[in-house]
């Protein structure tokens, strides 16, 4: 009853917020989000929507019985949000993320607690990948993968699928998986494929960006670093745009919107600056030069040249915006929660065409 009580409380702050005409110019955006669903005790992950009326979502509970975490994943069929798949206990764990290079082809990342084994020396955190052939959701083989955590998932296709414990990264070509180590120190946070051959991943801590090449066959520093990114792209040129994060008081949270042209010399743009706070990005499979980039309190849409502010994310008691992705261009989905043990979390909607 309590947490009924709680979601409800939320709610109307939220309808408080966007019945309000006074706020602000430029905040008017909050009015066009949606809470699409909510849950009082799972943690939300990640989310990825192929269309308008085709979605999926993640992420775990804890159970206390066990002691462990059930894995929780989400469809949208246009409608409504469902549970598609429930993994209790020792079958679950924390599912970190979930991508679906086409319909009928999806993929996720987790990561269980596991008992000493053949498979698992030592024991210890231990990350699964589960594969959906468009009926049934199946586990992957782990083999030629001895990553303890996993953080990070890209696939392209089902035999072109990247894992990352932020040091090291393992491929998999629909049979086993290859290692190939990412950093020269620090930790890799983010990272983008934007075409089967191409990659990039950035260690927010040192600013260093890393791009993968097939026909070398390895990770390579970028000679320019990304300082304080919090959220990037990369076409696979090589242009891209990403956000800066930096705290430089008095000004106090800064956000700059950087273009960066093609080519082996970095030059940047600087499109926009805005008192915000650290932001994530979305692109997925819709034009390149469209994206679309939010944060706790701003939302931004990012079109060739042109950086349009559309105000805040509903953010009375939802917490903090975790994942992003679009249906379709202006059609936006988000993850927030409020922390990354306990819920609640919501699936928040921007709906096309509204501001």
């Amino acid at each position: 009853m309590k947490k009924i009580l709680i979601l409800a409380a939320i709610a109307a702050l939220v309808a408080l917020s966007c019945g309000d005409d006074s706020e602000p110019a430029g905040t008017r955006g909050i009015r066009y989000w949606d809470i699409a669903f909510s849950s009082p005790d799972t943690v939300l992950t990640d989310i990825d929507m192929k269309s308008e009326k085709d979605g999926w979502a993640c992420g775990y509970r804890y159970n206390a019985e066990l002691d462990s975490y059930d894995g929780v994943v989400l469809h949208w069929n246009g409608t409504a949000w469902t549970v598609a798949v429930f993994l209790p206990g020792g079958q679950g764990g924390k599912i970190k993320a979930i991508d679906f290079p086409a319909v009928g082809d999806g993929w996720l990342l987790g990561v269980r607690t596991g008992a000493e084994g053949p498979e698992n020396p030592g024991g210890g955190s231990q990350p699964f990948i589960l594969h959906y052939d468009g009926s049934t959701w199946g586990e992957v083989n782990r083999d030629g993968m001895d990553a303890k955590n996993a953080t990070l998932l890209a696939a392209l296709s089902a035999t072109d699928v990247w894992v990352t414990d932020g040091e090291t990264s393992w491929h998999y070509d629909g049979a086993t998986w290859a290692a190939y180590p990412i950093t020269q120190g620090g930790k890799i946070d983010a990272w983008v494929f934007p075409s089967s051959d191409k990659g990039y991943a950035v260690d927010y801590d040192s600013g260093y960006c890393y791009k993968w090449d097939t026909a070398i066959g390895s990770w390579n520093m970028e000679p320019y670093p990304i300082y304080g990114a919090t959220a990037f792209y990369f076409n696979a040129d090589g242009s891209g745009i990403y956000v800066d994060y930096e705290n430089a008081p008095p000004v106090g949270d800064r956000a700059n919107f950087y273009k960066r042209a093609a080519g082996n010399v970095p030059i940047y743009q600087k499109l926009f600056a805005t008192n915000t706070s650290k932001c994530l990005t979305a692109c997925d499979a819709i034009p390149p030069k469209y994206f679309f980039f939010a944060g706790p309190n701003a939302a931004y849409e990012v079109e060739n040249d042109n950086v349009k502010a559309l105000g805040i994310v509903p953010s009375s008691g939802l917490g903090t915006v975790r994942a992003l992705s679009i249906a379709v261009q202006g059609d936006i989905w988000g993850i927030m929660s409020v922390n990354e043990n306990l819920g609640p979390s919501f699936i928040v909607h921007k709906k096309k065409g509204l501001r």
